[in-house]
């Protein structure tokens, strides 16, 4: 039987296919193998650097921060070490354990006055010295001599130190002392650890203007490290260096870096460290400076230089990629894969041209399946992304007031040591410091959302008093009620809220919904009242120490359109009917929701 030609076509195209699948392997193994030893794309590597160095560089402004916070706290131009204890160091602790990479942190008076934190593997140790010396004298080079050091272990709750106190024979360069004096802005250095040598950190440091003292924060190097070590582990060679000459990662082996100006030379030496001969330079100006070839003891390399700045240092990131040994056999798989390619392409458009010619319209209704699938899928990313972007910048905007509400509490807790005993004050602060204590566990709460979300939350469970619960959250929000002129009422309705007070649960998600609840309707109500009732409705069926607790929030205010009543429990979603001039975010009902739906 003769084959009609739309057949000998639809054959003839899936001959051509069936020849692509074939053909396909040995073309992934040749461009693999090319990919792997001659595709190492600098760009890439160096931007991956980058990013790695910009989640440090938002660290470098701390140092100025805290030198202006110690500042403010320091009235006096002569500090002593029992200020430095009570005034200096708590702050100096909770920016230690507040701040990512932070290994450890100084400060170092004008008298010649010293107390550092600083991480010996898991333990946090105190080393300071107590004895003040001539300002003049205070961090010259004669200071290393007769100064004493001592180290103390340090309790992690509650930054104190315990033990006995050890002589340390610790010594303080003081040239990045001087230099940080001269500078008002801050000043960035590459620096080692106290307790060890061979641990490189980047050291930022401010002076603190009233007492002239300096504040040092050092972050540990390891990050930065790490990424240049992951990258010579790809068969490549690369340094990283300040422009200064401090080497923070090493390259090619029995090989010098110089640095001079904009260029690198690089130096063969012996096994002695002896130079015996200059390999070549290579420029480093600009961003994407040209690739140089060096021949280097015998071996071909590619050089890549590029500046870098980590933190305010200055640096360059040198990378050398060899060539030989694997170019020619590269070159000769490369004309081979062309080849390859070339007879997949011919083959490809033939079946490409037999199917459209055939199958023409169903190829139309599928392109246009394919178009409406990617514009979803391209709307689908624009919707992540700007989640995403909404996450990193809620969660980089709650860093911040964590660090801001830590700068409260040590505060409050230092106000608490010059208030009389019994006085208004000291009532004050103490309500002061229970409602910063609130405000850091609304805040972590909150931080909780994408955790509740990703259905990771879990409750826990716990005996407590739900009268007294709900009598704390009403005191804690009257004043903003009579501040407004709002009355905030309580009404435990028949009673059974407080007969069956003993409940077993998670208090801290309750009073989180509560919390929540009771603050907008306070915020959207001008005039009137607002009234939170509570009763136990029914006892559960099937299990008779369980009942069915009922709460409700009540309000005179202008309420909710219809038509908002369910997108306003999503998160950054505010009714502007109600919502104009009242501020905030939009994250209160979202989370109310987030929390009552786990199981």
């Amino acid at each position: 039987m003769a084959l009609r030609p739309s057949s000998l076509l639809i054959l003839l195209a899936y001959g051509a296919l069936i020849g692509v699948v074939l053909l396909m392997p040995c073309w992934y193994v040749m461009v693999t193998h090319v990919e792997k030893h001659m595709n190492l794309n600098s760009e890439n590597i160096m931007s991956q650097l980058q990013s790695e160095t910009e989640v440090l560089h938002p660290l470098k402004s701390s140092s100025t921060n805290l030198a202006r916070l110690l500042t403010s706290n320091l009235h006096t131009n002569s500090t002593s070490f029992s200020d430095i204890q009570t005034k200096v160091a708590p702050i100096l602790f909770q920016e230690f354990e507040t701040l990512p990479y932070l290994t450890q942190i100084s400060y170092m008076g004008m008298e010649g006055l010293f107390f550092s934190y600083y991480n010996d593997d898991d333990q946090v140790i105190a080393l300071y010295s107590n004895s003040s010396s001539s300002p003049s004298s205070s961090w010259g080079a004669s200071r290393t001599n007769k100064t004493l050091y001592y180290t103390q272990p340090v309790n992690r709750e509650n930054g104190e130190v315990y033990g006995e106190a050890m002589l340390s024979n610790f010594s303080i360069n003081a040239s990045w002392i001087q230099e940080a004096l001269n500078f008002s802005h801050g000043f960035s250095s590459l620096a080692t650890k106290w307790s060890n040598g061979h641990d490189l950190l980047f050291l930022c440091s401010s002076r603190i203007k009233r007492t002239g003292g300096v504040i040092s924060l050092g972050f540990s190097a390891n990050a930065i490290t790490d990424s240049v070590t992951r990258i010579n582990r790809q068969g490549t060679s690369s340094y990283l260096a300040t422009k200064d000459g401090k080497i923070l990662v090493e390259g090619i082996q029995h090989t010098n870096l110089v640095i001079s100006n904009d260029t690198v030379s690089f130096q063969s030496v012996n096994a002695n460290g002896n130079l015996t001969s200059n390999e070549g330079t290579v420029s480093c100006k600009g961003e994407a400076a040209a690739a140089t070839s060096l021949n280097i003891q015998d071996t071909e390399y590619l050089i890549h230089c590029y500046p870098i700045d980590i933190m305010g240092i200055e640096s360059v990131f040198v990378l050398a990629v060899p060539q030989n040994g694997s170019v020619s056999f590269d070159l000769s798989n490369m004309k081979k894969g062309l080849a390859l390619m070339i007879v997949m392409m011919v083959m490809v458009f033939i079946a490409m041209f037999s199917f459209l010619f055939i199958n023409g319209r169903a190829l139309r209704r599928e392109m246009h399946l394919c178009a409406s699938l990617i514009k979803q899928m391209e709307a689908t990313q624009q919707a992540e992304r700007k989640n995403m972007n909404k996450s990193l910048a809620f969660a980089s905007a709650s860093h911040d007031i964590r660090n801001s509400l830590a700068c409260l509490t040590a505060l409050i807790e230092m106000s608490h040591e010059l208030v009389d005993p019994n006085s208004e004050l000291e009532t004050n602060l103490k309500q002061m410091e229970g409602c910063t204590q609130d405000l850091i566990g609304l805040l972590n709460s909150t931080l909780d959302t994408s955790k509740t979300e990703a259905g990771k939350m879990e409750l826990q469970e716990e005996e407590f008093d739900v009268s007294n619960l709900l009598e704390d959250v009403v005191d804690f929000h009257h004043p903003l009620g009579m501040e407004k002129g709002v009355d905030l009422v309580l009404d435990p309705c028949d009673g059974s809220v407080i007969r069956y007070s003993r409940v077993k649960g998670d208090r801290v998600k309750l009073k989180q919904v509560l919390c929540n609840l009771i603050s907008n309707a306070v915020k959207f109500t001008d005039e009137g009242h607002v009234t939170v009732r509570a009763w136990v409705q029914k006892q559960m069926q099937h299990d008779t120490r369980s009942m069915d607790f009922m709460f409700e929030v009540d309000d005179t205010g202008k309420g909710i359109p219809k038509e908002k009543y369910i997108s306003v429990f999503e998160n950054y979603v505010q009714v502007k009917e109600t919502g104009s001039g009242q501020g905030g975010t939009g994250l209160g009902l979202g989370i109310v929701k987030s929390l009552v739906g786990i199981n």
